[in-house]
């Protein structure tokens, strides 16, 4: 793709936002982003897209698309627009396709290659951060791409466990490119950019919010031919991943843990629900070695398994500790303070859809009785959103999109009204109040 071509994939990008799920018909319909753009106001206006949409795609202003060209070459940022050959096709598949990912790094074969998504909590156990770490070196060692979104706890333990097998693997950011976090793990962003891939849908210099990452999962989950669930509990965003993923049709693998645990509930959970058991890489590989026999050495297990004790000096080295739930110096409420470190702006609350602590959050569903109660949490906008919905009619994200509200916020409202009970989500995209 030409620099012009993907200056003006940068903009659709930017009228689309995040996880829009429009664009993709005005690609077909007019080739390419320069023709949309080129599009009269007659055009536009004639356009079965939302009025929101409408507007933006009528702003024919370049400057912040030439602004983000212009960082993107001076810093060695890569732009794969959804118009591209390279783009992964596993990615096209999913609902809400980024329409422009940024990165750093070099691209994998994105057709070729095995990708295996692995999530887990933030406030892992050592026996979790061993697991992690095993798994996703013993994959990595055999050729498979591991794909996480560089949190603390176990995506970190992840990455680190593909380093450390000179393997390949993937992060996948809930903020800019140009933007670590969480900020301690600025030198494990650096060593997957050298030896893997960095990639995000937001633009540089966004900074990270709670919203973005139930978002972000979508693409976690969209990436892998399966999910690997390393420890989590009933109240882990890893179970938001799980279920992007049954959505998608991916498969989904969980690390069994002790029985009445709270670090492994959600896990043991996934499994009782149907969700293969992952005792190690072995029965995560066992299902995809002989389709992916040209990019997977499965004869390395055995040496792999050798070799895949957690390496201290490997934790220290991509400066990934303890979690925050271990770590004497720091609490919990510390880490989920940093979370919020940067007060949003009057417009960004507006924007916001939920607390950054409640966003990768899943509580105990609710009884109808209580959904009053529970919608005084969320915001007036929300409410109102809440109440266009149906009783009796299942309705997708596209129809609240028609009532007018921006794509990104009907995203997060729904998955926020689904984890909190309101919603129950149905085969196709759908969506019926309970």
């Amino acid at each position: 793709m030409n620099r012009d071509e993907r200056l003006f994939s940068v903009w659709l990008s930017l009228c689309a936002g995040i996880a829009n799920t429009e664009f993709v018909s005005l690609l077909e319909q007019f080739g390419s982003a320069y023709a949309i753009f080129r599009a009269e106001e007659s055009e536009i206006e004639a356009l079965d897209v939302s009025d929101s949409f409408k507007g933006k795609l009528c702003n024919k202003s370049l400057d912040e698309a030439y602004g983000i060209l212009e960082f993107c070459q001076k810093n060695s940022v890569g732009i794969l627009c959804y118009t591209d050959d390279a783009y992964p096709s596993t990615l096209r598949a999913i609902k809400a396709p980024p329409c422009v990912l940024y990165y750093k790094g070099k691209l994998p074969d994105f057709e070729k290659q095995l990708f295996i998504s692995m999530v887990g909590t933030r406030s892992m156990s050592e026996y979790g951060k061993e697991m992690a770490y095993r798994i996703a070196y013993e994959l990595a060692s055999t050729g498979v791409v591991v794909v996480s979104g560089m949190a603390l706890g176990v995506d970190a333990a992840c990455a680190v466990g593909a380093l450390s097998a000179k393997g390949y693997t993937v992060a996948v950011l809930g903020c800019g490119i140009d933007v670590p976090y969480p900020r301690q793990h600025d030198r494990l962003m650096r060593a997957i950019a050298e030896h893997g891939l960095v990639i995000t849908e937001y633009p540089p210099s966004t900074p990270p919010r709670g919203y973005h990452f139930p978002l972000r999962n979508r693409i976690i989950s969209g990436l892998g031919a399966g999910t690997v669930v390393v420890e989590a509990d009933l109240g882990s965003g890893a179970l938001i991943t799980a279920r992007e993923a049954i959505v998608q049709g991916k498969d989904i693998y969980a690390v069994p843990g002790n029985v009445g645990d709270p670090n492994t509930s959600g896990t043991n959970q996934l499994i009782r629900d149907g969700a293969a058991v992952a005792l190690g890489a072995r029965d995560i590989l066992q299902n995809y070695a002989f389709l992916y026999r040209d990019s997977v050495d499965s004869a390395r297990m055995m040496r792999a398994q050798e070799r895949s004790d957690p390496d201290p000096a490997a934790f220290a080295r991509y400066g990934v500790g303890l979690p925050a739930a271990q770590a004497p110096a720091k609490s919990v409420k510390q880490v989920r303070d940093e979370q919020v470190r940067e007060k949003p702006t009057l417009k960004q609350e507006k924007k916001q859809q939920a607390k950054p602590a409640d966003t990768e959050k899943i509580v105990p569903r609710v009884h109808e009785d209580d959904s009053a109660k529970v919608l005084e949490a969320f915001s007036p906008r929300q409410r109102e959103m809440f109440a266009q919905i149906p009783l009796d009619k299942a309705i997708s994200a596209d129809w609240l999109v028609r009532c007018g509200y921006p794509t990104h916020e009907v995203m997060t409202a729904l998955t926020m009204f689904e984890i909190k009970g309101l919603l129950q989500s149905l085969p196709g995209g759908l969506y019926t109040r309970k």
